[in-house]
């Protein structure tokens, strides 16, 4: 495997270090956290936070990750082991909390912290720092002075948990937690697990609190009040043995707006039974909540049992009929449940194995949606699907950088969430598919979520668990897919060659391809590629044949049967190789043998939607695409 750093200066920014995951001296084994958000203020002060801390090693003192944080206070529940010094100060963003005497390996011990949040400096204000809005973390949004329409929201991913209660901030370090919010009555409040409302005993006010016994990690913790409409609903799983609770809610503003939230919900429930069937495994926790909040900063963020979404994905009735991204996101944020929350990555350079997952299953779920719904339409819709996901790849590789999907040498995680770790990502998972075969990919889902639920992972434990059910080795294939950078750019050439065997003049085609991506070690990419090439006497059907690519040049030749004529040549016709034509020309065209005229063939006789694609870009890149024939071929399979 690859284990020198790869250096992108077009992708690593100055400051890039390298890095892996950690070790860690104790343990959360559970969290109690109190707050109280303050919406007139729009502070987050007094609040409460309660650790249950399990040792590994023998220590001295406990490190845990705040920002911005005013710790007011830190005391142990334990009279043997008397906490002497907290220290928020003496090293950026830590706080150092230390003890009379060693803490032995294996001693489990409760802490309780006092802070507020937004404890932070503002430029040129000479009182030094004082309580204010959260910075990040922890956000108060508020239309006006209605109350209906304030909402506070959190956002934890990546390492934005420790701006409103101190923590791990790692993605391997999950544990149990209870989240107790106290909000003015009629807010409601969404968090992960099950929740109850009770009342608090100050007057208007109402506290709910809300468990999640399983392990989930530090930034997949979310809070979400507001005032909001809703809607319940339940799905049996795919054992048909428990409902699984559903929940959603969306503004309420967005009715006088003609909107309709139940058109981007409604198909959750039979996003959920793909999913669980697909994978073989029922959905992780104990409910299902999505909430549209106002001014969210993307499109979604998986948090554990309880997605928080934009509003902006909501639309009316209108806007449905060619408006399919708002399912794609439910369909994204739902799988995280298994792939980012289930199963996380141990360290952010691992990332794809959260994000590629979820943007392969956007590709699954609309497959599996029209398989039901149009038998016809699947596969055509799925490889338009995954053939825009390698579009948003490429755009990124060629005007900006490639890099390899795994990559420890970076300054921020957040430099880590591209279309490589997603799309890239994604089109991996769709190869690894057909490498192993579906069957065998499923199974291989299911062992990979059952081995290693409610923990963390690395590429490699994904890896063994293909090789094993398999029997394949996939080192190479790893090796030059996620640890490498870039992806095959082919210039194509097709040639006639005409031989005497026997006194007879014999024709046959020549294929030739060429790798000429410039990334890496000079060392090319080695891959099975199909090509179809269809004779004037073929049917539609015919069989790809395959070329072994494991050269910076590779030729291939076949006969061309006499009497016959080549209709057109189609290259990779359903996607399976993650692979960019930069040039396409044939050597000596003739008036039976021409670009032109076969690229408009395969416009219109392809039989998937690839083949069409890939014959009208060839045409625009070959600047036919203006032409009376090129339109004409064009509006012909546009009415199809």
């Amino acid at each position: 495997m690859n284990t020198q750093p790869n250096i992108d200066y077009k992708f690593n920014l100055p400051g890039s270090i390298l890095h892996y995951p950690k070790s860690f001296s104790f343990k959360i084994d559970y969290m109690v956290l109190k707050i109280k958000p303050d919406f007139n203020s729009k502070t987050l002060k007094d609040c409460e936070q309660q650790l249950r801390i399990t040792t590994n090693i023998d220590i001295n003192e406990i490190k845990l990750d705040i920002a911005e944080l005013d710790i007011e206070n830190v005391h142990s529940l334990s009279s043997d082991y008397i906490i002497t010094e907290f220290d928020p100060t003496s090293e950026e963003d830590k706080l150092i909390i230390k003890f009379n005497k060693k803490l032995p390996k294996m001693l489990t011990i409760d802490l309780v912290i006092k802070y507020s949040a937004g404890y932070n400096h503002v430029y040129g204000n000479i009182d030094g720092p004082k309580i204010r809005t959260p910075r990040s973390g922890f956000y108060f949004i508020s239309c006006d002075e209605n109350s209906s329409s304030k909402q506070a929201w959190t956002q934890g991913e990546s390492i934005e948990s420790r701006y409103w209660f101190p923590c791990i901030d790692d993605p391997e370090f999950k544990f149990p937690r209870e989240i107790q919010i106290t909000v003015p009555e009629g807010y409601d409040v969404i968090s992960n697990g099950e929740g109850k409302q009770s009342n608090c005993g100050k007057e208007n006010m109402t506290t709910w609190t809300w468990i999640e016994q399983k392990a989930i990690s530090t930034y997949l913790t979310s809070v979400v009040i507001g005032n909001f409409s809703s809607h319940k609903d339940n799905c049996n799983n795919f054992q048909k043995n428990k409902n699984i609770s559903l929940h959603y809610y969306w503004p309420k503003d967005i009715e006088g707006q003609g909107y309709d939230a139940m058109m981007t919900f409604s198909d959750t429930p039979n996003a959920m039974r793909i999913f669980e069937e697909y994978f073989g495994i029922e959905y992780p926790f104990e409910k299902y909540s999505q909430v549209a909040v106002d001014d969210f900063e993307f499109g979604g963020m998986e948090n554990a049992s309880c997605t928080t979404l934009t509003r902006d994905i909501l639309h009316d009735k209108r806007a449905s009929m060619d408006y399919n991204f708002d399912l794609f996101v439910v369909a994204h944020e739902l799988a995280h449940q298994w792939f980012g929350d289930l199963v996380t990555c141990k360290e952010w350079s691992h990332i794809w194995l959260n994000e590629g997952f979820a943007t392969f299953c956007e590709g699954l779920y609309w497959e599996k949606y029209w398989e039901k719904k149009d038998q016809m339409r699947k596969d055509d819709e799925f490889h338009y699907k995954m053939l825009q996901t390698a579009d948003r790849y490429f755009s990124e590789a060629n005007s900006k950088y490639k890099r390899p999907i795994v990559t420890h040498l970076y300054k921020n995680p957040e430099e880590l969430f591209d279309d490589h770790s997603y799309r890239k990502g994604g089109c991996i998972l769709h190869m690894l598919r057909h490498r192993v075969g579906d069957d065998i990919f499923k199974k291989s889902l299911k062992l990979y979520l059952e081995r290693n639920s409610y923990k963390a992972v690395e590429t490699d434990d994904l890896r063994k668990t293909l090789e094993e059910l398999s029997g394949l080795n996939l080192q190479q294939f790893f090796n030059q897919w996620i640890y490498k950078a870039g992806h095959p750019e082919l210039e194509i050439e097709y040639s006639i060659v005409e031989k005497e065997i026997e006194k007879n003049i014999k024709s046959e085609l020549k294929i030739k391809i060429t790798q000429v991506q410039e990334e890496g070690d000079d060392i090319p990419f080695e891959f099975p590629l199909e090509f179809k090439i269809v004779f004037s006497s073929d049917n539609n059907d015919k069989t790809p044949n395959t070329i072994q690519i494991s050269q910076k040049v590779t030729e291939y030749t076949c006969n061309i049967p006499k009497d016959v004529d080549i209709k057109w040549i189609s290259i990779d016709p359903e996607f399976k190789i993650l692979n960019e034509i930069k040039s396409l020309r044939i050597v000596d065209e003739k008036e039976n043998f021409n670009l032109k005229d076969m690229l408009l063939s395969q416009l219109k006789n392809g039989k998937t939607v690839i083949e069409k694609i890939q014959a009208a870009r060839i045409l625009r890149d070959k600047k036919y695409s203006g032409d009376d024939d090129t339109l004409s071929k064009l509006q012909e399979v546009m009415v199809l």
